[in-house]
């Protein structure tokens, strides 16, 4: 029972892992993007429309995601 609890334990810390190397790779991916100047487009939340990222808001969002990738690349 203990050696069958433990390598539970291990299989969840290795998807954790998994899971936060590949949000680790998303998010430096995206910063670099912001950074490169490359075109963000998202959907507009109320709308559905597809807006672009406008060149006043790219300090804020160069922001975030620095702070997503910082919290998930430890």
């Amino acid at each position: 029972m203990e050696a069958q609890d433990a390598r539970q334990k291990d299989e969840k810390k290795t998807a954790e892992d998994k899971e936060s190397r590949a949000n680790c790779e998303r998010a430096q991916t995206y910063l670099k993007s912001l950074q490169m100047g490359n075109r963000i487009a998202r959907n507009d939340p109320k709308t559905g429309e597809l807006i672009f990222l406008d060149d006043p808001d790219r300090p804020a969002e160069i922001a975030k995601a620095q702070q997503a990738a910082d919290s998930w690349c430890k």
